[in-house]
């Protein structure tokens, strides 16, 4: 399959603020180097327009690569962060699903957690960690960037210091490949997982497969809307962005059980303080913050 390969270089201090912008359009993921002093590498794949004309298919949820959105996401960058050097080519993939083994490291959580693709079981087995396995495909979270490693020590967090228990029943809002969700429901945990996009929600139904996890976890389509108007949460995970945390602030706040925990990432240091008044302004007390490189995560518990 031929695809549109997307190089953009980008200064060092905008690494951060970039990545939150290509999480708004890049939801399959990218690559990233560091090619010289000073200087990130971002690396974006999808399937070129023309193939998309030339097969006359419309867009499907089981492939790989989106189509046709390469031209689109160079517009968009050139006119939104025009010192971005930006250049396309064609790329010939002979098997994506093998060159993720070359570059898929397992993630250490803290003590509690191993991140890692089914191909690495063995290891999670050996490492005395609670395993979760992820199957690398275009759904956000292979616990890799900071937002969702940051979720994912927040959640440790609170299991440790008995803030949540296997009783404590979890909503995880845009939930991706399902690795929050998964974490809750290793830790016995039972909840409901939603997202808008289709891929997102048939990756997470393949992760809880791929780990055993038939039972006490959900996984739907949709967003808070689809929710029974009085169903409250011990637990809210939203890996998402600072804007809609914001918007959805006086939402999330009513479906809080009683002294409930909530961990929200996705958020920019200069966007952190934003965030927290749009909870505080619900009546929640101010929040203990995780933070790893520009990215911070809110926890209330």
């Amino acid at each position: 399959m031929k695809l549109s390969r997307i190089e953009l270089l980008v200064v060092e201090e905008d690494e951060d603020r970039f990545a939150g912008f290509l999480a708004q359009r890049v939801s399959w993921g990218w690559e990233v180097d560091y090619p010289e002093s000073g200087r990130v590498r971002f690396v974006i794949y999808c399937e070129t327009e023309d193939q998309t004309k030339a097969t006359g298919r419309d867009s499907d949820p089981a492939q790989e690569f989106p189509r046709g959105v390469a031209s689109e996401l160079l517009r968009d960058v050139r006119r939104e962060w025009p010192g971005v050097v930006c250049s396309e080519s064609t790329y010939e993939d002979q098997d994506w699903s093998e060159s993720w083994k070359e570059f898929f490291i397992p993630v250490r959580v803290e003590d509690t957690f191993l991140v890692l693709p089914p191909w690495l079981k063995s290891e999670g087995e050996a490492s005395g960690l609670i395993p979760l396995l992820i199957e690398p495909k275009m759904a956000f979270g292979t616990g890799h960037h900071a937002t969702t490693a940051l979720c994912l020590k927040a959640i440790a967090m609170l299991w440790r210091e008995e803030a949540v228990s296997g009783n404590t029943g979890f909503l995880d809002l845009g939930t991706g490949s399902g690795i929050l969700a998964l974490a809750c429901a290793k830790l016995g945990m039972t909840g409901l997982a939603l997202d808008i996009d289709p891929v997102a929600v048939a990756n997470a139904l393949e992760n809880m497969a791929l780990n055993d996890v038939s039972q006490g976890v959900a996984i739907r389509k949709g967003g808070l809307e689809i929710l029974d108007p009085d169903r409250r949460f011990g637990l809210i995970l939203a890996n998402i962005l600072a804007g809609p945390l914001v918007h959805m602030a006086p939402t999330l706040a009513r479906r809080l059980e009683s002294g409930a925990g909530m961990v929200l990432s996705g958020i920019l240091r200069e966007q952190a303080e934003r965030v927290e008044n749009a909870y505080r302004d619900q009546g929640l007390a101010t929040p203990r913050r995780l933070t790893e490189g520009e990215w911070v995560a809110l926890i209330w518990a």
